[in-house]
């Protein structure tokens, strides 16, 4: 709750749209976003963006390069600790936000139900989570959650 309060007595930037009829819907100057004021660098530094009305934009990268602190940097759900973010006309984000228990990655995936191996294979090829599994040190039975590893906001959404 800290972190949210912060964010909401974070002075709001708003350009009003110029005379020219310009078609820039979200435009991003030079904008670095941080999660972690503690945390010795920005999550995500120096992002120059613009976005047209109606435009369609897809944002590819590895696992925890920034793709979800991007998307949020638009909506002003993360700090903006340098830049500027300019938004026009309406805006909508559904996050990637789910319920994590604080348990393993099976505990988390299975949620109470008897564990079946062939089901959960099932579900972890369907969610992509494979080369996820390989990365966390003890595989599916890794601690995630608040008291667990961190893990990126797509494994998170996949998990």
């Amino acid at each position: 709750f800290t972190r949210f309060g912060r964010g909401l007595l974070q002075r709001d930037t708003y350009t009003p749209p110029s005379g020219s009829g310009g078609t820039e819907a979200v435009t991003i100057t030079g904008a670095s976003f941080q999660w972690d004021m503690e945390a010795p660098r920005p999550s995500l530094s120096d992002v120059s963006l613009t976005v047209a009305s109606g435009e369609l934009v897809v944002v590819v990268g590895r696992v925890a390069s920034g793709k979800s602190t991007l998307a949020a940097g638009v909506f002003g759900l993360v700090r903006r600790v340098k830049g500027e973010v300019v938004t026009i006309g309406t805006c909508a984000y559904v996050p990637q936000d789910p319920q994590i228990l604080n348990a393993s990655v099976r505990g988390n995936i299975v949620f109470g139900s008897a564990f079946n191996e062939e089901t959960f294979s099932s579900a972890i090829g369907s969610c992509c989570l494979e080369s996820d599994l390989e990365q966390f040190v003890d595989g599916d039975m890794t601690e995630i959650g608040e008291k667990g590893i961190t893990i990126s906001g797509g494994q998170r959404a996949r998990v």
